[in-house]
């Protein structure tokens, strides 16, 4: 807890000297250090800190902080190390004040608003994935799809993923150590999964999603573009993001359209529906997964990560409806 405690008296600090304030008083109202009260200025937050926060844990970010709004009863300041610009929206829509540690901030209370922004971050890390890498991203959905895959061998596990058996050794050493695989038995057997899903979709979207993108394509017209869910894909592709999430459920009505594909970009044009486009609405991305299946969407897990990292609160809101669906 000593980094959190470090990280609101960096912000708090840095808030003082921004904006030229004295009457800044904080306080940890137990030993673990989870529970804060700040007084600005005579307006007390009950105040949760966090690392950073960005589009891929806004949604759980935000959730946690009104959960804590309505325990306390009182005004919420988020103090986090640092906000991606495209969060403050979906966060001060929440009534939700936030402060970084380099002391950008919408704070505001009874008589008080501050808004400091353009201070540069002093440290800007990669979003916290637990030290997973790229191919480590991929053993771990290998695991999430499958909870009996983390019991098998590591010379099984190879087959199956074509992985190495040195990366899978230190990924479920890692996993291990974050408390995200246990030993029962003698068998290896997962653990805290809802959490470990919330690790593996940033990580998805940070360190792997990139490397997969292909490039865009859009429709040839709009009544392509309204008949996409009849339309026959190339062989080995599947809906995903907004366009997979619409299939499952029909509640999304998808403005962006993704892909996941064995083939290349110019496999599409024998649909005779769409054709490659810079700026298209349609991205294409490679397949990582070694099963083959016939079904018209990606599995339920790329989606949620899909809809998790773009950002846009209409796909967050069917991103938590497909958590409860399930994935």
């Amino acid at each position: 807890m000593e980094n959190k405690q470090m990280t609101m008296d960096k912000a708090l600090s840095n808030l003082q000297q921004a904006a030229s304030l004295n009457a800044v008083k904080r306080e940890w109202k137990d030993g673990n250090g989870k529970t804060a009260i700040v007084s600005i200025k005579d307006v007390r937050f009950a105040v949760m800190v966090v690392g950073q926060v960005n589009k891929t844990n806004v949604l759980n970010t935000v959730k946690a902080v009104k959960e804590l709004q309505e325990d306390s009863r009182m005004p919420t300041l988020l103090i986090c190390t640092y906000a991606s610009p495209t969060t403050i929206p979906t966060i001060v829509k929440e009534n939700i004040s936030i402060l970084d540690a380099a002391g950008n901030c919408r704070i505001a209370g009874k008589d008080l608003f501050i808004n400091i922004q353009g201070r540069k971050p002093e440290e800007v890390n990669g979003t916290n994935t637990k030290g997973l890498t790229e191919a480590g991203t991929k053993l771990v959905f290998y695991f999430l799809q499958d909870k009996g895959n983390v019991e098998k061998t590591y010379r099984q596990i190879n087959k199956d993923t074509g992985l190495s058996l040195g990366l899978i050794k230190n990924t479920i050493e890692s996993l291990k150590a974050n408390k995200f695989v246990t030993l029962h038995k003698g068998r290896r057997v997962l653990v805290n999964r809802d959490e470990l899903v919330e690790v593996w979709q940033q990580a998805y979207n940070t360190t792997l999603k990139p490397k997969l993108f292909i490039g865009n394509l859009r429709f040839v017209d709009q009544e392509a573009r309204n008949g996409w869910r009849d339309m026959a894909l190339p062989p080995d592709s599947h809906w995903g993001g907004e366009s997979g999430a619409n299939l499952l459920d029909g509640y999304l009505s998808p403005e962006k359209f993704t892909v996941y594909t064995k083939g290349t970009l110019m496999d599409f044009l024998a649909t005779h529906k769409m054709i490659p486009a810079g700026t298209g609405e349609i991205a294409l991305y490679h397949t990582f997964w070694t099963d083959a299946d016939d079904n018209a969407t990606v599995p339920n897990l790329i989606i949620y990560a899909d809809l998790m990292g773009s950002g846009d609160s209409r796909c967050l809101e069917a991103a938590q409806r497909l958590k409860e669906y399930g994935l």
